[in-house]
């Protein structure tokens, strides 16, 4: 290739690229690659290292009502019982492990009264240990904070 020049180079890089991506074939990737399944979010996702034990917690004013954190053969459940959301919204769930230590575990969408609707609930990951709290957020840029709720009897 000494005597080959610079586009001349540049032109067989690019037919050696395209002859890469065109043998991926159909599966997308390259020769020997496997595929994996996108598992969305769904009502429940699996303990694991998580916290493993039944929670409930009660909304602070202005909000009204519960969300409990059920755990069953090794699957967790949130469900949401709200009320004095905003109307026809997403709202965030965060978990807090402490007054320091938060992340959010999942989602559920609130209708037209501002009532949570609890067949809308998508978990990410169960809590990592027993819950401090959970606060509820929009599900904005601002991630405003909606309320929040206490374990129960607490």
């Amino acid at each position: 290739m000494s005597g080959t020049s610079t586009c001349g180079r540049a032109l067989l890089a690019l037919l050696a690229v395209g002859t890469v991506v065109g043998g991926c074939g159909s599966t997308g990737g390259p020769p020997g690659a496997t595929r994996t399944t996108l598992h969305l979010p769904g009502a429940t996702v699996a303990v694991h290292g998580g916290f493993d034990r039944n929670e409930s917690f009660c909304a602070d004013p202005p909000l009204s009502g519960s969300i409990t954190y059920d755990v069953s053969g090794g699957q967790v459940r949130l469900t949401p019982e709200v009320r004095g959301l905003p109307a026809r919204s997403t709202v965030v769930v965060n978990w807090l492990n402490n007054s320091i230590r938060g992340y959010v575990i999942g989602e559920f969408v609130s209708d037209a009264a501002g009532d949570s609707v609890p067949t809308s609930m998508r978990l990410y990951r169960p809590g990592e240990t027993h819950g401090a709290g959970i606060q509820l957020a929009s599900s904005d840029a601002q991630g405003t904070v909606l309320g929040a709720l206490r374990p129960c009897g607490g």
